[in-house]
């Protein structure tokens, strides 16, 4: 990775060999299909091949899925969005923070093309001290008309411009699909590989003004080489089995977002879904008494920290659906669920206060904690084997016109979530306008959840808690209006929540038994003067309890740039060129802390961070199938002060030059 040479001489050979050659139609999208599985597995909707110039510069892939990241500041590090409507969750929970750059089952794309397609995407930058990297291949083709198979890597990779700070993501799948009359079957095999040096941020604010990055102390250092390692391994086979066809079938049963494949003219299917997963965690630091940490539980020497969780998966439903041919059509599926979880942490064995001794008592910052030195030969490991099963069904019923609703939900009745529920719907209606169509759609979410095991039962070097949590519930309506021609989008969201839990200020996990509302609005608008543009993105919210939830009240996102397209007459090629910069701001608010040693986002009421533009200058250029971006990154970065944080004592990388590209090839 150190060595660009060989990325600079594809770079430069795909810009010269692209004006050498004629321009011809790009025929990917008539030529290739492509799609995800939603609904439980059991529909396919039409995926969106990433082909478009516009906000190509944003390689960070934390901003590509959140639009106001909270982060450590160095590609691959954990993050949260700052808007709460935006989070996401994960059946791993040590594993949330970091899905921006992971490929799972549940985001798998599938293909299906008459030529070999491959993609392959290179950025760089940082120089040799401080360089990040990112590389992402895709390639699949088809064994037969109806068989495909393809692969995908992601990696990212950063030294970091800061103490300790190197960071490194590996995504690698398999996958496949079959697609026939009767039968169907979908297959994804993945790992993901997380590795991470624990600086624990810097140990003053201050110290960034007049210092090199490389030389700001930070609170964990090469003497502890604190680190985590996390590994995730997955297997997803879903199969579709046809036991009833219509005869003949003129429109799809969801009309929007279907691929056409063979399986719109079942009127029942089979559809079971296995799926295993494997996910380990570990943390390690050499000098646990260095003062960072508050308590040691476990080992007064050596921190290692082991945290393992196991998954079988199993899902046996029915799916149905009305004659499409019918104005007015009716789709449902009903299934059983069953999970096998193995949950496995370390736990010093109590024995005796022989071997538990107080060296170290204080106030931290709102309770009286002691550290204490344990006999490491009694450490024992807590295993436990948990079933869950569960109901689901849906129901998707089209009234014609662009006017459909759709009920989701699914009930545990057996195990660790025996009495979840969550139920979601939505009401939508298209409209067909002069200059294209837009979407009015209304939804609404109700659930109560038993918290995450791991919220309940944890223990660490640094942490051990032992909790019997209230189920935590949320009723969530929202409205959402988005006009495709005149790029336009607006969203309100307001959620009432109870029993919600959270990380206090000591980084532990405690629960608020009275309830409060968030409310959330998302605007999004894109403009054009000539051949400028103006991307704008705002988002204001409110929390009804900012000790617990703390948000920031307002973000705001904008890129604008300036557009041309170049043709050259005497090799008939084309150009399309885009010059510009990117700005982002949020209000100050008590934006979280983060904890090494548990990898999770925690509250703190030390600083409050904000109130800082960042500015990324950017030029882009698309010629053919190739598209290129040069970034010069935190244009502000010590013009305009230093608070360049969004996360409490972690800086956002300094001024940096970024370029990178994307080679499409479909032949």
């Amino acid at each position: 990775m150190k060595n660009s040479g060989f990325f600079l001489t594809g770079l430069l050979f795909c810009f010269v060999s692209s004006f050498a050659q004629k321009t011809e139609k790009d025929t990917i999208h008539t030529k290739l299909r492509n799609w995800s599985l939603s609904h439980h597995f059991s529909q396919m909707d039409s995926a969106v091949l990433d082909t478009s110039l516009t906000g190509f510069q944003a390689y960070n892939p934390m901003f590509r899925v959140n639009t106001y990241p909270v982060y450590l500041g160095n590609i691959g590090t954990a993050g949260v969005s700052a808007n709460y409507f935006q989070r996401e969750s994960s059946d791993f929970f040590f594993l949330q923070h970091y899905l921006p750059y992971l490929n799972q089952p549940g985001n798998q794309v599938y293909y299906n093309t008459k030529s070999p397609y491959s993609q392959i995407y290179y950025s760089t930058g940082g120089g040799r001290k401080k360089q990040e990297q990112t590389v992402g291949i895709v390639h699949t083709q088809n064994v037969t008309p109806k068989f495909n198979v393809g692969i995908k890597l992601d990696l990212v990779s950063s030294d970091g411009q800061y103490q300790y700070q190197k960071a490194s993501d590996l995504s690698f799948i398999f996958f496949t699909s079959y697609t026939g009359d009767r039968y169907s079957i979908f297959g994804h095999a993945g790992l993901n590989n997380v590795k991470l040096n624990e600086n624990g941020g810097i140990k003053d604010d201050k110290t960034l003004e007049g210092s090199k990055t490389e030389d700001v102390p930070t609170n964990l250092d090469n003497f502890n080489s604190a680190a985590t390692r996390q590994k995730n391994r997955n297997l997803q086979v879903v199969q579709y089995l046809s036991i009833g066809k219509f005869k003949s079938a003129k429109n799809d049963i969801l009309k929007k977002n279907v691929i056409d494949f063979k399986e719109k003219k079942d009127w029942a299917r089979l559809i079971h879904i296995f799926q295993y997963r494997k996910n380990h965690k570990s943390y390690q630091d050499n000098d646990p008494l260095n003062g960072f940490y508050k308590n040691v539980y476990q080992d007064s020497v050596s921190t290692y920290d082991s945290v393992y969780y196991r998954s079988f998966y199993n899902s046996l439903a029915l799916d149905f659906k009305s004659n499409p041919d019918r104005k007015f059509r009716l789709a449902a599926n009903f299934g059983v669920d069953n999970e096998l979880l193995r949950y496995s942490y370390n736990i010093p064995r109590e024995i005796s206060n022989i071997n538990r001794k107080v060296f170290s008592s204080y106030n931290f910052p709102q309770a009286e904690v002691s550290l204490y030195r344990i006999d490491t030969s009694y450490n024992s490991r807590s295993d436990r084997n948990i079933s869950n099963t569960a109901v689901r069904g849906f129901i998707v019923n089209n009234l014609g016109a662009g006017f459909a609703w759709e009920v989701d939900g699914k009930l545990y009745f057996q195990g660790y979530k025996a009495g979840n529920f969550r139920i979601k719907g939505r009401l939508y209606k298209d409209f067909q306008l002069k200059k294209g169509p837009s979407t009015l759609s209304f939804h609404g979410l109700i659930r109560n959840e038993r918290p995450d095991y791991w919220l309940n039962h944890y223990a660490s070097n640094n942490f051990m808690w032992e909790n019997e949590f209230k189920f935590v519930n949320e009723t969530r309506v929202g409205a959402r209006y988005y006009d495709a021609a005149r790029k336009f989008l607006i969203s309100a969201n307001i959620s009432l929540l109870g029993n919600y839990v959270y990380f206090d200020t000591t980084a532990i996990p405690v629960q608020e038994n009275t309830g409060f509302m968030v409310m959330g609005l998302d605007i999004r608008k894109d403009l054009s003067l000539w051949r400028f543009k103006f991307r704008n993105r705002l988002n204001l919210q409110t929390s009804g309890n900012q000790v617990v939830l703390p948000l920031p009240l307002m973000s705001f996102s904008n890129s604008t740039y300036f557009e041309y397209p170049f043709n050259f007459e005497w090799t008939h090629g084309h150009l399309l060129m885009q010059v510009g910069f990117d700005f982002y701001y949020h209000t100050p608010y008590y934006a979280y802390a983060y904890m090494p040693s548990s990898g999770r986002f925690y509250n703190q009421k030390e600083k409050e961070i904000g109130n800082y533009p960042f500015f990324d200058a950017f030029l882009n250029f698309k010629v053919k199938r190739t598209r290129f971006f040069v970034k010069f990154e935190h244009v502000t970065s010590g013009l305009l002060g230093y608070d360049f944080f969004t996360t409490l004592h972690y800086p956002m990388n300094q001024r940096v030059f970024l370029f990178g590209f994307s080679w499409t090839f479909y032949d």
